[in-house]
């Protein structure tokens, strides 16, 4: 299911896109995450040519602070970096 969450705060009125998590294989966003990932994209583009701020929330599980295993929203963040989605 490549579905993404949109949420909107009224009182600040920002757009807030939750995408979660998925599975990753050898560091990178598995087939259905990947889904989810560009269908955020492309609601990302289309809502931030508006006038509300938009923000993206990355959920999943993993990563560990003392370890070099990277968790799948670690890997998410990457995935849409390199789309030149800012931080």
């Amino acid at each position: 299911m490549d579905t993404a969450i949109i949420a909107i705060n009224i009182s600040e009125m920002t757009i807030y896109i939750i995408v979660l998590g998925g599975s990753v294989q050898n560091g990178k966003p598995g087939i259905q995450l990947t889904s989810r990932l560009n269908r955020c994209l492309k609601i990302y583009k289309k809502l931030k040519k508006g006038k509300h701020p938009t923000k993206i929330i990355l959920s999943g599980k993993g990563g560990h602070a003392n370890s070099d295993i990277r968790g799948e929203a670690d890997i998410m963040f990457d995935y849409l970096k390199d789309r030149k989605v800012p931080d």
